[in-house]
C-alpha cells in the first residue's frame, strides 16, 4: 500500500501541474466569448454567402472531436505555413472549438427575445445601435449567461487532452511520473480524477445557481 509520504509527494506534483489546466482555460475563456460573440454578431448580418461560411464552420466544429481539432492546429497547419508551440495550438484550439459552441449560445439568446421588446423600444425612441446595446444585449445576457457557465465547464474538462501534443499539464505530468512511480498507477489516476472533481464541483454547482437565477419563467 502506497505510503502517506510518497502520495503527498505524487499529489504535489501533479497539482502543480493542474496550474497548467487552470491557467489555459482562464486564457481561453475570454477569448472563447470574443469570438463567439463576433461569429454571433456576423451571422445576424443578412448578407447569405457570410452566413453560409459561418454555419459551415459552426457546424463542422460541433460534427468533429475535439482531439482531431488540436491535431489539426498542431501537426496539421505547420504543412501550410502556420506555426505554433504546445501551449498556443491548445489556446487557439479551444479557442476555436469552443466559440463555435458559444456562437449559437448567444445567437439563440438574441433571437429568442420577443419582437414584440423591439418593436418597444422602437415606439420609444430606441433604434439602431443604441437599442442593440440598451435592450438586446442585456436580455440576451441574462439569457445566455446559464449556458455560457455550463460550456466554462466544459472547457476545462476539456484541457485534459492538451498533454497529447506535450503540454505539460496534470495529464501529461501523470504519465511521466508513471515511469517513475511504477506501480502507483492507480494513485496516479486518481489523483488527477480528484483533481478535476475538486476544481470542476463548484463550477457545475455555480451553473445550476445561475439555472435557477436566471431561469426564465
Amino acid at each position: 500500500m502506497i505510503g502517506e509520504t510518497l502520495f503527498v509527494e505524487i499529489a504535489r506534483a501533479l497539482v502543480a501541474a493542474g496550474w497548467v489546466n487552470i491557467t489555459l482555460t482562464v486564457a481561453t475563456f475570454p477569448l472563447m466569448l470574443l469570438v463567439g460573440g463576433l461569429i454571433a454578431v456576423l451571422r445576424s448580418i443578412p448578407f447569405r454567402p457570410l452566413n453560409l461560411l459561418l454555419g459551415i464552420y459552426v457546424d463542422a466544429i460541433r460534427a468533429t472531436p475535439l482531439l482531431l481539432h488540436l491535431f489539426f492546429v498542431f501537426f496539421g497547419l505547420p504543412m501550410w505555413g502556420i506555426r505554433f508551440d504546445a501551449w498556443t495550438s491548445a489556446l487557439v484550439m479551444l479557442t476555436l472549438h469552443f466559440a463555435a459552441y458559444q456562437s449559437v449560445v448567444f445567437r439563440s439568446a438574441i433571437s429568442s427575445i420577443p419582437k414584440t421588446i423591439g418593436e418597444a423600444s422602437v415606439a420609444l425612441g430606441i433604434a439602431g445601435f443604441t437599442r442593440f446595446r440598451r435592450v438586446t444585449v442585456p436580455l440576451a445576457f441574462r439569457i445566455a449567461l446559464p449556458p455560457t457557465a455550463n460550456t466554462l465547464v466544459e472547457l476545462f474538462r476539456g484541457t485534459a487532452i492538451v498533454s497529447l501534443v506535450a503540454v505539460q499539464d496534470i495529464v501529461f505530468k501523470g504519465t511521466i511520473m508513471l515511469q517513475t512511480y511504477k506501480g502507483e498507477s492507480p494513485t496516479i489516476f486518481l489523483i488527477i480524477a480528484i483533481f478535476f472533481v475538486v476544481v470542476g464541483y463548484p463550477m457545475s454547482m455555480f451553473v445550476r445557481s445561475l439555472e435557477r437565477k436566471f431561469a426564465i419563467l
